[in-house]
Formats: C-alpha cells, sequence, structure tokens
C-alpha cells in the first residue's frame, strides 16, 4: 500500500473539502446488496459494514443508517484522528485494506472510495475473499476531474478554461497509480473474478460552487501537495527558511496560475474568489461485485 493523504495540513484540508459519494451511488450499492442478500423487513439492518482507505470517513458515514456496524479503516493516524463522529455505530481504526483485522465471513458490504488504487489488488481481493460473507458484496468508488460549465448568468469561453485546468492538472505530480483512476478503474473490473459485477459509468454529479470552494476542492489533490512542497522546500533552499514569505509561494502556486487564468476568462479579476460563480461538473463511476474469488487474474 502506498502511503499519502498523511501529514496534518493535508489531512485537515482533505477533512474539509474531499467530496462525498452521491446519493445516486449510495442507493446502487444498497440495491445491489439488498438483491444479494436480502433482508427479512424493511426495517432491517444488515450487520457489518468495511470501508477500506476510509480517509476522514466521507463515504464511511453516508452507510451508517443501513448497518449495525460500520468500521472505517485508514493506514494514516492523522486521517483516523480526523474522521467523522457523527454515527455511535461507526468506528474507525488504524488498518490496512491488505490484512484486515477482521474475522472470516463477517462482512456484509466492503466499499473502498477513490482509494483501491493504492492497495496491492492481489492482496486486497484474497482479503475481500476471506472477510465477507458469502452472499457479501464489494463496491469501488471513484470519479474523475471536473467539468467547468457557465452558470446562467455567465456566459464564456469553455473550451480555455477547461484548457487551464488540464494544465493545472498536467502541473501536478500525480502518481502513476491514479492514471487507473483515470480510466474509471476498467482494468481493476477486469481483474475481478466474480458470478455478478457491473461497471456503473455514466453518473454526474453537478455542483453550483464559487471558485474558493473549487480552489478548495483541487488543494486536497496528492499530486498538487507534492508540487507546493517541492516549490516551498526550494524556496527555503534558496533564500533560507526564515526569509520565505507566504506572497512568495503564492506566486509560484500552480493553484494560483489556474484561479488568475480563470478570473480573466470569467471578467471577474476584481471580484473575490468566493463571489465567482461556477458550475462544476464531477464524473463518478462505481464497481459493484458479488463475493470476489480469490486469488485474482493475472
Amino acid at each position: 500500500m502506498f502511503r499519502l493523504f498523511e501529514s496534518k495540513s493535508h489531512t485537515e484540508l482533505y477533512s474539509k473539502h474531499r467530496p462525498q459519494p452521491t446519493t445516486e451511488i449510495v442507493q446502487k450499492v444498497m440495491d445491489f446488496l439488498n438483491k444479494h442478500s436480502p433482508l427479512e423487513t424493511s426495517e432491517s439492518r444488515h450487520q457489518c459494514m468495511v470501508d477500506v482507505g476510509c480517509g476522514n470517513g466521507q463515504a464511511t458515514e453516508l452507510f451508517a443508517p443501513y448497518f449495525t456496524e460500520v468500521n472505517g479503516f485508514d493506514i494514516s493516524p492523522n486521517q483516523i484522528e480526523h474522521a467523522s463522529r457523527k454515527f455511535s455505530n461507526v468506528k474507525y481504526q488504524v488498518a490496512n485494506g491488505e490484512s484486515m483485522p477482521l474475522k472470516d465471513k463477517s462482512v456484509d458490504l466492503l466499499i473502498s472510495c477513490e482509494a483501491v488504487h493504492w492497495l496491492d489488488l492481489n492482496l486486497f481481493f484474497a482479503e475481500c475473499n476471506r472477510v465477507l460473507k458469502p452472499n457479501g458484496c464489494l463496491a469501488l468508488i471513484g470519479y474523475v476531474e471536473e467539468k467547468i460549465n457557465p452558470v446562467q448568468s455567465m456566459q464564456f469561453d469553455t473550451n480555455t478554461v477547461q484548457k487551464y485546468l488540464m494544465d493545472f492538472l498536467a502541473s501536478c505530480k500525480m502518481h502513476p497509480l491514479t492514471s487507473l483512476v483515470d480510466k474509471h478503474y476498467c482494468s481493476v473490473y477486469e481483474l475481478i473474478k466474480s458470478k455478478n459485477k457491473i461497471h456503473h459509468d455514466d453518473m454526474q454529479e453537478i455542483c453550483n460552487w464559487d471558485l474558493e470552494s473549487f480552489r478548495n476542492i483541487l488543494s486536497t489533490w496528492s499530486g498538487y501537495q507534492t508540487v507546493i512542497k517541492e516549490t516551498t522546500d526550494a524556496l527555503i533552499a534558496k533564500h533560507g527558511s526564515e526569509n520565505v514569505t507566504a506572497e512568495m509561494i503564492k506566486k509560484q502556486d500552480i493553484i494560483e496560475t489556474f484561479i488568475s487564468q480563470t478570473k480573466q476568462v470569467l471578467n471577474a479579476v476584481d471580484k473575490p474568489d468566493d463571489q465567482v460563480e461556477i458550475k462544476v461538473i464531477r464524473e463518478w463511476f462505481c464497481i459493484l461485485s458479488d463475493k470476489p474469488s480469490s486469488p485474482i487474474k493475472k
């Protein structure tokens, strides 16, 4: 398993601004589970659900109403420390998805949201096979980079703004494994050996935001965090830590470049970022499977 998203500052950004799966996705997951493992009554709950790579619990807590026991696992102590504690039946633990602290055949649903690409898939799927009940199910959820559209009150060159966003993405130093997300986990889907599996790949979330909110989302990306750390370290090496100011870092910040370029296209240079409206389209995808066989295909 690769270790990212672990610094305290990054974790705090993550907890405030990382997106949650949509209601549509949660419903698709639960419909799939209920089909393979029907409940006795409409008011009954499934017993146990696990979220691997839970982060701060953005996805974990969405499933709390459907289960007696919900477990969030993440390898980062900082992420677990900042995890949501809204539900009494949700518990968080520093744990590895490649070796889970769970009994055999004890889990009804195992999910991983925007995290499975960091795992050793052979080890992970072997663990899924071990811990899932015979009628248990697996859900792998993800989303890809956003697209910006005009709001009704504003018209602008969408292609130019999208190019600036792609330039920002290209400047981020993303880990090669994130290419699995870019391709909607298609190769992961092919690896799963199960009798029933579905790849939902047509879900969009439309977000009416301002530029400040979008900046906060982009700042949680691991590739951006790598770049801004390298930028800061380079300035410190050149000028000394006591001489490096926030303004110096801001001038070389790739997010600031994107925001500045976008405001020019929107004719909003003089507006505060939190008053510049944009419509952002996020594409979600989801793999649903019954209990996978072990080992997976090579």
